[in-house]
């Protein structure tokens, strides 16, 4: 007998599906359409209108509190917390209302946009009035000058009250249009609630008549060969891997046979498939039999955490290895940057399986122009932004020197890097720049290219060893601070012993010199008294004559 689709319960069901499909389609297209409309209006009104309605609030109380610290500015002398309050409205309360209602006036009309420009308008040239008088009463001596006093009030009575009221207006003419489109959202959402409910109410009848009748002509085609698949789940429930059912049918039982024997299957094929992940083997393919297969995915889940587990102890000991390896090439060169750059960055790029790399190291000699500077690259043959010397900011080693954080950069701008290899030349897939950072001081930047994408672990490798070159640099750093300090006290020292040795020969001169007009004084205090006694010797008379 030839098969027909609709003698099938098959095709029974699928035609009542298929009707209450449509019914559905044309029930949920309706009601998604009303109920996107009303969202709209549900987040016009609530991140929109209310918002707006609050802030002309809050502009309209500003405006007229504004006004009235003014005009206590004019007649209270003593009034220092108004006075206070008013600048503050005036630099920050303002500003940051201004701002909002910018911001909200976005999703206006242009008409209430050009309204809500008229009054900070207005309200600007309140505040530059409002400055006139605070500038000249902003000593309590300014209230004593009568005329300072008169073209105060003036200001106020003529100028600022009269323009506040016309800006309160306005506001209020505003505020009346934002609660009428208010009002209006909420009888057009009310109205789109009422054309939800009805359309619910008429398709869930449909949808219950149609329900009951397929299901009463598919009952007898189905509770027959029920029997048959209860029993083989029974046996599947008890952990029994039974035999396939053979079925001719070619309606929805047939296919419900069929899916118990892709169960079947599928349970071998997943006891198979545990058995090989008992041995360690994580590589053998396995599918699930469904997103929803819980006990497949469950054993897939686990291979995954086995093999990541097996990742992590590789690159474990192979972080191991790099810091081991890194650790004695440091230790080995803490005499000199020259002969630590060029060795690291070439063998960090090989350990890395990268491409290229760049090694930079923080310049203080003078304190006024600090910079990084390349003591080593590797491959690095031609580059646009590739510099011996980095500012502070400058690209992005001096945007990492900044901010003290690595970069990582998956989408790398055309001919920023030029990677040549025995293919020609193209761009890397990733650029890893990484701060040398130690005790929170930058010592320095690495950068590193290539035509892969780094993992999270080769990034975490990174990050920690560069604490350690950051280290080693400090050290060779103090090192040669403290040769350098050792020399300079050297040269002191010695240039202190020539101005000693300078100063005792001068001494032993001056000494000598001394004594030199010692004795000379002596020879003519000798020969004074020597001619002294010769004259007391003279006769009176010689004398006399």
């Amino acid at each position: 007998m030839k098969f027909r689709f609709f003698d099938t319960i098959r095709g029974k069901i699928i035609t009542g599906f298929f009707i209450l499909v449509i019914l559905f389609s044309v029930s949920a297209v309706f009601n998604y359409i009303i109920i996107q409309k009303s969202e709209s209006i549900i987040s016009d009104l609530y991140d929109g209108k209310d918002p707006s309605l609050s802030s002309l609030n809050e502009f309209k109380l500003l405006v007229t509190h504004s006004r009235e610290l003014t005009t206590n500015w004019v007649y209270l002398i003593k009034d220092e917390e108004d006075k206070v309050e008013l600048r503050k409205i005036n630099k920050e309360g303002y500003p940051l209302l201004k701002g909002k209602l910018q911001k909200l006036a976005q999703d206006w009309d242009s008409e209430s946009q050009a309204s809500l420009d008229s009054t900070f308008a207005k309200y600007e040239e309140i505040q530059a009035m409002q400055l006139e008088i605070m500038t000249s009463l902003s000593e309590f001596e300014s209230y004593d000058d009568p005329q300072i006093k008169f073209e105060a009030e003036e200001n106020l009575d003529f100028h600022i009250l009269p323009l506040s009221k016309s800006l309160v207006a306005d506001l209020e003419t505003l505020i009346d249009q934002k609660v009428l489109e208010k009002n209006t959202a909420r009888e057009e959402l009310l109205t789109n609630n009422y054309y939800i409910t009805i359309s619910i109410i008429i398709s869930g009848l449909v949808i219950m008549a149609i329900s009951i009748l397929t299901s009463l002509l598919t009952a007898n085609r189905i509770t027959v060969p029920v029997k048959e698949i209860q029993l083989t789940v029974e046996k599947l429930s008890k952990g029994q891997l039974a035999e396939n059912l053979n079925y001719t049918l070619k309606d929805e039982i047939g296919a419900t046979m069929e899916s118990v024997n892709h169960l079947v299957s599928g349970l071998k094929e997943t006891s198979k498939f545990a058995n090989e992940i008992g041995k360690g083997n994580y590589d053998m393919e396995y599918h699930a039999l469904s997103e929803e297969d819980e006990l497949g995915n469950s054993l897939l889940a686990m291979r995954d955490n086995l093999k990541m587990v097996a990742e992590e102890d590789k690159f474990r000991n192979w972080a191991n290895e790099g810091y081991a390896k890194f650790g004695e090439l440091l230790r080995s060169s803490t005499d000199s940057f020259e002969e630590l750059g060029p060795k690291l960055i070439s063998e960090l790029v090989k350990y890395m399986d990268a491409n290229q790399g760049a090694f930079f190291i923080l310049n203080e000699e003078n304190l006024d122009d600090k910079h990084l500077e390349l003591i080593g690259c590797y491959a690095w043959k031609k580059r646009k932004h590739l510099k011996k010397r980095v500012n502070y900011g400058e690209g992005i080693a001096g945007q990492v020197w900044r901010e003290k954080d690595t970069v990582f950069m998956t989408d790398v701008p055309e001919e920023f890097v030029q990677i040549t290899s025995g293919l020609g030349k193209s761009n890397p897939r990733s650029i890893l720049v990484v701060p040398l950072k130690f005790n929170e001081e930058i010592y320095g930047v690495i950068e590193i290219a290539s035509f892969k994408v780094f993992s999270k672990h080769d990034i975490e490798f990174i990050e920690r060893l560069s604490e350690s070159i950051a280290s080693t640099i400090s050290s060779i750093s103090v090192n040669k601070r403290t040769k350098s300090l050792l020399e300079e006290s050297q040269i002191q020292s010695e240039e202190l012993r020539m101005k000693d040795e300078e100063m005792r020969q001068n001494m032993e001169e001056m000494q000598a010199t001394q004594e030199q007009v010692q004795r000379k004084e002596r020879e003519y205090m000798a020969k004074i008294e020597k001619l002294e006694k010769m004259v007391g010797k003279l006769p009176d008379e010689s004398v006399e004559s």
